[in-house]
């Protein structure tokens, strides 16, 4: 029954797939970015990592190997498969995005640009000083007042959103700055999140001004941030970089990245080989099937709700692991409640809502602005991506982080930018 399980998910997934790209033109780029995250993660995370181990078709990480994928978990992913096909239906049938373009023109370099860029660049010494941004490794100081959170989300959200905005115009130019600033933190900070996240956050600020300005996106700039995306996985080894801070060795940019790509060549026989062991990277850190499954086997132990999930998670089930492990979006929720269905059920209403907000937020709403309330709902969708991947939803540290991400779009866009509708 499992291969006609994983033949029906897989059916429905790309009819999904086929739908939304079918329909894009007509949407709200927000409402459309959800959907196709949404996708996106699962296809990776959930159908993709079913597939190869049906068919065993390359090695998969050690925790996935000790897990038992039943028929249970093959039909949940194929009714998760049909529900999400279920949500771009209703999203085709609601989703009618207002034709409003705007003209914009930005204010001129001016001293509080000066202020702010000072201002950043202290804050991204102290984060590298106090290894704020590092994953894996032990943060050197712990400041008061949950310092050290305020100084990741500048970096990592609020410089390249600013970046983002004073590159309306000058796309490429603001896509090579921080990119840079992004193989930086690959390099001295060893985290692959640290060096994505910024782009992310540049891009689909970019993304949705060019559409409410120009009504459309050039191909070449939606393809290039996509391979420049997916380098860390595919062509140099990001988990190099992390090694030598363990070591305490010194890090120079050109050389780590040549010796990384060098070690990361070496990881397959060939590059297609290569290839496989990065979508098997990004598979594995979108967190998925493999906390789902277990926590499909404490639901079936333990039915009582549970508030510290991801603690209970860690400290009574994989006690036994090295590391810490996040529960996914669904396994969070099902391990929550105690219950496959009751959980599976609630995090698809959890996914539901935000789709309807999204849409809503492509028409007028809060706001006669509709660009506004777009890189508003960007930054509500960016900042809770530890959320969407790793299920974190009891780390009350990342509400606070949205909440001032939201304040400070708002006051960098309602200053930066003056705009009429056309």
């Amino acid at each position: 029954m499992s291969g006609f399980f994983l033949l029906l998910a897989m059916l429905f997934y790309f009819l999904s797939i086929w739908i939304l790209v079918k329909n894009r033109h007509k949407s709200s780029p927000l409402s459309m970015v959800f959907l196709g995250f949404i996708l996106f993660h699962f296809g990776l995370a959930y159908l993709y990592l079913a597939f190869v181990e049906h068919f065993q078709i390359i090695e998969m990480y050690p925790t996935i190997k000790m897990m038992n994928f039943l028929d249970e978990g093959y039909f949940a992913i194929s009714i998760l498969s049909a529900s999400l096909l279920l949500f771009v239906l209703l999203w085709k049938k609601f989703e009618n995005r207002s034709k409003y373009l705007y003209s914009i023109k930005i204010r001129k370099f001016n001293i509080k640009d000066i202020s702010l860029i000072f201002l950043f660049g202290i804050t991204y010494y102290l984060a590298l000083k106090f290894s704020t941004l590092a994953v894996g490794l032990k943060v050197t100081t712990i400041l008061p007042f949950r310092l050290n959170g305020l100084i990741e989300t500048i970096c990592l959200f609020v410089i390249p959103f600013y970046i983002g905005l004073r590159s309306t115009d000058r796309f490429w130019k603001g896509l090579s700055i921080v990119s840079i600033y992004g193989l930086m933190n690959l390099v001295y900070v060893g985290s692959k999140f640290a060096a994505l996240y910024p782009v992310v956050v540049f891009y689909s600020a970019s993304m949705i001004i060019s559409i409410y300005t120009k009504g459309k996106i050039n191909l070449k700039q939606f393809i290039i941030p996509m391979v420049i995306l997916l380098i860390p996985y595919t062509m140099i080894n990001p988990y190099y970089f992390r090694d030598l801070m363990a070591r305490g060795m010194e890090v120079n940019l050109f050389d780590a990245l040549q010796a990384s790509a060098e070690t990361a060549s070496l990881a397959g026989v060939g590059f297609a080989d290569q290839i496989l062991l990065g979508i098997r990277n990004i598979s594995d850190r979108l967190v998925g099937i493999t906390p789902m499954h277990w926590a499909m086997d404490i639901a079936s132990l333990d039915k009582g709700i549970t508030f510290s999930v991801t603690k209970f998670l860690n400290n009574n089930y994989l006690h036994t692991l090295i590391g810490s492990y996040a529960p996914g979006h669904f396994g969070f929720f099902i391990i929550f409640f105690g219950s496959t269905f009751g959980g599976i059920l609630f995090a698809l209403m959890v996914y539901l809502l935000l789709l309807i907000a999204f849409i809503r937020l492509g028409k007028v709403t809060f706001s006669k602005n509709i660009l506004l309330q777009q890189l508003m709902g960007m930054t509500i969708f960016l900042s809770a991506l530890p959320f969407f991947i790793d299920g974190n939803y009891d780390n009350i540290s990342i509400y606070i982080k949205i909440l001032f991400n939201v304040i400070v779009v708002y006051v960098l866009t309602k200053y930066f930018i003056k705009w009429k509708s056309l």
